[in-house]
C-alpha cells in the first residue's frame, strides 16, 4: 500500500462519513477534533486491504444509544418497534461497509491496488490495538461517536485492528 499520511486517511474517512450521514438524512458529519483511542464504545470496524496484505482499518463507534440512532436513521420508517443487538450491529456493519467503500474509491486514486476486507462487529467495546491509531470524535443528527482509522502496515499487519475486548495498552 502506497505511503498516505493518517491526516489524509482520517480526512477521506470524515468525508466518506459526512456522505452516508447526509443520505440517510443525519445531515453533515461535524468532526469536533482527536480524541485518544476509545475505551467503552460498540460498532464496527472493516479493514481496507492493500498489495501485500497491509491494511487500514476504519471504525465508526459510538455508545449503545448511538448506535441505534444510527441504525434506525439506515432503516429508515422500516425501524417499527425496538432492534434487537444483532439488527444494530448489522446496521452498523452496513454503515461502515458504505463508509469505507466511499474512502476505499477516493484512497484508489493514490493505490489502485485496495479492496475491502469483512467487518468486524462487536455489541461490547472495541478497543483500537496498533502502532498507528488515530480518533476523532465526530457528531451527526445528535449522535456523538468516534471515527477511528487503525493504520497498521507491512509485517505484522495481519495481526494489527480492532480486539474485542482488549485493552490498547496490553
Amino acid at each position: 500500500m502506497a505511503f498516505v499520511a493518517a491526516d489524509r486517511w482520517m480526512g477521506e474517512l470524515v468525508e466518506g462519513a459526512t456522505d452516508v450521514a447526509r443520505a440517510m438524512g443525519l445531515g453533515s458529519v461535524r468532526a469536533i477534533g482527536r480524541v485518544p483511542p476509545p475505551r467503552d464504545l460498540s460498532g464496527v470496524y472493516l479493514p481496507i486491504v492493500g498489495r501485500g496484505g497491509d491494511v487500514v482499518y476504519v471504525g465508526w463507534l459510538a455508545s449503545s444509544a448511538g448506535c441505534e440512532a444510527m441504525a434506525r436513521a439506515l432503516l429508515g420508517g422500516l425501524a417499527v418497534g425496538p432492534l434487537s443487538q444483532a439488527e444494530i450491529l448489522d446496521a452498523m456493519g452496513e454503515i461502515v461497509n458504505i463508509v469505507a467503500g466511499a474512502v476505499m474509491r477516493r484512497m484508489r486514486l493514490v493505490d489502485g491496488s485496495l479492496a475491502l476486507g469483512l467487518p468486524i462487529r462487536a455489541g461490547s467495546p472495541l478497543v483500537p490495538a496498533g502502532e498507528r491509531t488515530q480518533a476523532t470524535r465526530v457528531v451527526c443528527g445528535g449522535v456523538d461517536g468516534v471515527l477511528v482509522l487503525v493504520g497498521n502496515v507491512g509485517a505484522g499487519a495481519r495481526e494489527a485492528g480492532p480486539r474485542p475486548g482488549k485493552d490498547a495498552d496490553d
